[in-house]
């Protein structure tokens, strides 16, 4: 039975999709499960970010452009971080994009809000290879996959949800669930698991860069040498320099938080921890 519920505009979901998300101190969270994709019901009642049930159902329709970059990561695992690198390799300047990574995040936007976006788009999604749109595939378009420790992401994506979802478990319970079900879009081992059956099946002739969230950190320059040379670009080493110092996590932070159109963004403020 489907039901609808509003908050400004209509919201439509089918009943038979909702549950409640049980942890081990005695709290709950009412969530969603969409194509085992899974939400709060607050976040998508809300409207936190726009068309999320349309976005994600038809995001297998998406069109693609022949020079899109697709940055794919689990959540809390760096997908702002290598959208701002990539973003200043691509136009040659330092200067931070003002927009959070969700204005990219197909998800979460609709296909006319992205195709406004100007070439070359750094589109970004946390879903799983079988939801990305098959034009991915088609055209081998280029995609940068981010790995990141579950350890680091459990600590990370635990505040994330106290913050910005509204959880209200205890870090020890959240732990317990997120080592065996979904907590916020799906379950890391599953995710995980689906991502490296991906890069040797429908992936395999599709031109993707893996990276590592700890690489990172220790070997900025480096890596994003790499980004560099995998989206065919050239720069000398005194402007990677100049990046490497712009997108360090402190750096990036604060700059984030002060552009006007998001130091009053609460999601945002949820997205910047301590990078650690």
């Amino acid at each position: 039975m489907e039901s609808t519920a509003s908050s400004g505009d209509e919201v439509t979901y089918d009943e038979k999709d909702v549950y409640e998300l049980r942890f081990p101190d005695g709290t709950s969270k009412s969530m969603i499960s969409i194509d085992d994709t899974h939400f709060s019901m607050d976040f998508l009642l809300e409207r936190k970010t726009p068309n999320l049930i349309p976005a994600l159902t038809n995001a297998h329709k998406f069109r693609c452009r022949d020079d899109d970059i697709f940055i794919c990561a689990f959540m809390k695992a760096g997908t702002h971080w290598v959208s701002e690198i990539c973003k200043m390799l691509l136009s040659e300047t330092t200067k931070y994009d003002p927009n959070g990574k969700e204005r990219y995040m197909l998800e979460f936007q609709t296909p006319d809000h992205l195709d406004t976006i100007s070439s070359p788009r750094v589109l970004n999604s946390h879903l799983l290879p079988r939801q990305l749109p098959t034009c991915i595939q088609q055209k081998k378009t280029k995609v940068i996959f981010i790995h990141r420790n579950p350890k680091d992401i459990a600590v990370s994506s635990y505040h994330h949800v106290i913050k910005l979802h509204d959880y209200a478990c205890s870090f020890p319970a959240y732990l317990e669930v997120f080592r065996k079900q979904a907590t916020l879009f799906h379950n890391w081992f599953d995710y995980t698991i689906a991502w490296e059956e991906a890069f040797s099946s429908q992936y395999k002739d599709t031109p993707i860069l893996q990276l590592s969230y700890e690489d990172i950190k220790r070997e900025g320059i480096a890596n994003i040498r790499k980004i560099a040379d995998f989206l065919e670009l050239e720069h000398d080493e005194d402007f990677l320099f100049k990046v490497n110092a712009r997108c360090g996590f402190d750096n990036m932070k604060d700059a984030k938080l002060t552009l006007a159109e998001v130091k009053k963004d609460h999601i945002q403020k949820a997205m910047y921890r301590k990078g650690g």
